[in-house]
């Protein structure tokens, strides 16, 4: 997919979008890469949009958090209703969090999975506190999607539960075919929202002169991308 020709982003999506370059939330640079399957593989280009508290702790500020979910509540308000938010564990949880502040949802409306390593394998398991409430509409929120994997994972989780899943809402779309996945896995998924995909957001930072020429170009041709 090529990059947008122009960028327009509002001003908290700027702040946002220059706030994950200069907090180390995307890196540029050989690095490891965690892909489908957990393969590993090197890649230019670094994204760990994490907090401190997490399992696996990231750069991600508490403002950085609290305009992830208000960008993505202010994106879905002409979505379809829903009755509960759960974030992807557990990257997705404290941006759940911060989309039920931004749209003042009770607690009880944001759930959790827990999640714990049994060798080298993260398996995930419906809290039993949750397992008791009326089942409804759910929105998945998450940091990235790839190749969707993981959020297939708690999909079916949700929806052996009874809990259905028409929305999945993440900050970065890498624009590698996870959208087209979860719309055509017959899991109910009727809508994918990001607020950015990484094409855009490498244009972005090259205009912006936080990237070079070189480094976007290397980028894009790592990853499949069209260049602008």
């Amino acid at each position: 997919m090529a990059p947008s020709m122009h960028i327009n982003y509002s001003l908290e999506k700027r702040e946002l979008a220059l706030r994950l370059f200069h907090e180390g939330a995307i890196k540029f640079g050989i690095s490891p890469l965690r892909l489908v399957h957990e393969a590993k593989d090197v890649s230019p280009i670094h994204l760990n949009l994490h907090t401190k508290n997490d399992p696996k702790p990231g750069p991600l500020s508490k403002r950085s958090i609290e305009l992830m979910g208000r960008l993505l509540h202010e994106a879905y308000t002409m979505q379809m209703p829903f009755d509960y938010i759960i974030g992807d564990p557990y990257a997705g949880d404290p941006i759940a969090a911060s989309f039920a502040r931004a749209g003042n949802f009770p607690t009880h409306k944001v759930l959790w999975i827990n999640k714990r390593l049994q060798g080298d394998a993260w398996l995930k398991e419906w809290p039993i506190e949750n397992i008791r409430r009326r089942p409804g509409p759910t929105v998945l929120i998450d940091d990235i999607l790839t190749k969707a994997v993981n959020k297939l994972t708690t999909i079916r989780l949700l929806h052996r539960y009874g809990f259905h899943v028409p929305v999945v809402a993440v900050v970065i779309d890498r624009e590698q075919n996870g959208g087209h996945i979860l719309l055509n896995a017959g899991l109910s998924v009727e809508v994918v929202l990001s607020l950015f995909c990484l094409p855009d957001l490498l244009f972005f930072y090259r205009m912006e002169g936080l990237i070079t020429t070189n480094t976007y170009a290397e980028v894009c041709a790592c990853l499949g991308y069209e260049q602008t």
